[in-house]
């Protein structure tokens, strides 16, 4: 049976860098985590790529640094820290448009996974929320000594989505209360 599941721009498979919109979804049975395409990306990383290109433009144009007088030297100082601020405001965008966005059918699900597991080989599943130094991160344990495992990546408190429809789709899959391990770690043993 089909549980359902979603997609955010907030997940992700291990390096922040390694960026594609990633989601979980599950079924009765299993679990099974799934990458969209890249097009999502030209959205996020759109003001990175302009700023960049302003960047290298300038530094040409003035032929090397530019004097600490210059209007390009400006240009230069606070174009890294508004092309940040560009891709965290387009990020929380697109996360909107992924939230009102259709769910996934399960064909289109079993067409764009990138990991399966099955309700038989999973030992328990942790669920570790960020804090200001670490991402957080859904871990799926399998009695073979492997896991699975999806960062979720947030600046202040931007993934709460991503996090309380994680829990909601753990509890719904393992039909078993969580149990608290720390402040931030939730545990579904199964």
């Amino acid at each position: 049976m089909y549980l359902g599941g979603f997609v955010s721009v907030y997940l992700s498979k291990g390096r922040l860098w390694s960026r594609r919109v990633r989601g979980v979804y599950a079924t009765s049975d299993r679990i099974i985590g799934v990458q969209l395409g890249r097009g999502y990306l030209i959205v996020t990383d759109a003001p990175i790529i302009i700023a960049a290109g302003i960047y290298l433009s300038a530094f040409y144009y003035s032929r090397g640094f530019p004097s600490a007088t210059s209007f390009l030297f400006l240009v230069l100082g606070f174009l890294p820290l508004l092309s940040i601020l560009g891709a965290i405001l387009f990020s929380a965008m697109l996360e909107r448009v992924l939230k009102q966005r259709r769910p996934l059918t399960i064909e289109e699900v079993e067409e764009k996974k990138y990991f399966e597991v099955r309700r038989s080989q999973i030992f328990e599943i942790l669920l570790k929320r960020d804090t200001a130094f670490t991402p957080g991160s859904l871990t799926v344990n399998l009695r073979l000594g492997k896991h699975f495992k999806v960062f979720i990546f947030g600046i202040f408190g931007s993934n709460e989505r991503c996090v309380y429809g994680l829990i909601h789709l753990m509890e719904s899959f393992c039909a078993k209360p969580s149990v608290i391990r720390a402040p931030d770690m939730i545990v579904w043993t199964l």
